[in-house]
């Protein structure tokens, strides 16, 4: 019975690995694709195009790209300052993670303002 857990455990991390991994290369493309169509602060983004740009700006965060992450959601944000709270709280995380403090208080206060729930 034991070797019975073992072998379903084993299945089930080794299902569990290659949903990471197409997880993974599904971001990657996305951030490709961002990245083919210059997606830079200043340009007009689409519902879809701001959509492909938070993902990447994701990818990069889970990968600890943090500079690179914080430009993507600050690039969303410059474009759509009305968009989803989540981006405001993303640019907290990363100001964070990069160590800069008062940055990372500053987009923090921003959000619990617009979204004190």
């Amino acid at each position: 019975q034991e070797v019975l857990r073992m072998c379903a455990f084993l299945t089930d991390t080794k299902r569990e690995t290659a949903n990471r991994e197409q997880l993974r290369r599904s971001a990657e493309t996305l951030l490709r694709r961002v990245q083919s169509k210059g997606l830079k602060g200043g340009d007009q983004l689409p519902t879809e195009q701001m959509r492909l740009k938070i993902c990447a700006g994701n990818h990069l965060f889970a990968n600890k790209r943090f500079p690179e992450a914080l430009a993507m959601y600050q690039g969303v944000l410059g474009e759509h300052p009305d968009c989803p709270v989540n981006v405001r709280f993303a640019i907290g995380l990363c100001f964070s993670r990069l160590q800069q403090y008062a940055f990372a208080r500053q987009a923090m206060e921003r959000v619990l303002s617009l979204d004190p729930d």
